[in-house]
């Protein structure tokens, strides 16, 4: 009997996708993740895109950090991956942990420059945008010292 080879491409995918990849942990033993708040230039909107989880949910993208990446790189790649969008990190609004899950996550302002038609995790898991008024929701985030407790009500730092 012959193992079956997979093409290249199918091996990245499986790799990519069914979670071969390790986990970064900061000297706390937190699970070192990063996130981003995309805005539009005039900070007026913010964009959020569908868990992958749970799709009626709305989330701040982010995700793990890769080995050898920083917390902005992470963030940017992040970005891309799940809500096709690239832009430029403007300011860091803070790090916030989840202690149940031992998560420690980075949080970025990202501007939206482009905003791709077609990303892989739209077309590999149904990933949607969504835009919402900074001003409801989200104004004043970087000053706001309740966020850490009341961020699991009012969005979910890219824990999808």
């Amino acid at each position: 009997l012959s193992t079956p080879i997979l093409p290249s491409t199918w091996r990245l995918f499986l790799q990519s996708k069914i979670m071969l990849k390790t986990r970064n942990y900061d000297a706390d033993g937190f699970i070192l993740r990063a996130a981003c708040v995309c805005v539009d230039p005039e900070e007026r909107q913010v964009l959020l895109v569908s868990s992958r989880r749970d799709s009626r949910l709305w989330i701040v993208p982010g995700g793990g950090v890769e080995e050898g990446e920083g917390t902005q790189d992470a963030a940017l790649r992040e970005v891309r991956e799940e809500a096709g969008v690239n832009g430029y990190i403007t300011r860091t609004l803070g790090v916030f942990e989840n202690p149940e899950r031992r998560h420690r996550t980075s949080v970025y302002q990202l501007v939206v420059k482009d905003l791709l038609q077609d990303w892989d995790e739209a077309r590999d898991f149904g990933r949607r945008r969504q835009c919402e008024s900074s001003g409801t929701q989200f104004g004043g985030l970087e000053s706001d010292r309740g966020l850490k407790q009341r961020r699991s009500k009012n969005l979910a730092l890219g824990e999808s």
